[in-house]
């Protein structure tokens, strides 16, 4: 409800939005079970709130994460998707 707080709807039907053009709105997303328990519903959702803001969307998600943060970030699997997805959003 707070994230689609950020679109004001006037009397004609339109919007406006604090974002600019151009922005990019950025997930990420961890969860100790898989990604068809939850992490996908988690970016739909997120997603369509992007398109709905006419902003991009990515995401970073992370499934099968360890409740221990060292242990996550020892993956290199998920530190090499995290430099990759920070680049993408630098370039954007």
């Amino acid at each position: 409800d707070r994230m689609f707080s950020l679109a004001k709807f006037d009397e004609s039907g339109g919007f406006r939005t604090p974002f600019k053009p151009g922005t990019v709105f950025a997930v990420i997303a961890t969860a100790g079970g898989g990604l068809d328990d939850g992490l996908k519903l988690v970016e739909q959702t997120f997603r369509q709130a992007a398109e709905a803001l006419g902003l991009g969307f990515e995401s970073l998600l992370v499934p099968h994460a360890p409740m221990d943060p060292g242990e996550l970030e020892s993956r290199s699997d998920v530190r090499e998707k995290a430099a990759s997805f920070g680049r993408k959003l630098a370039g954007s």
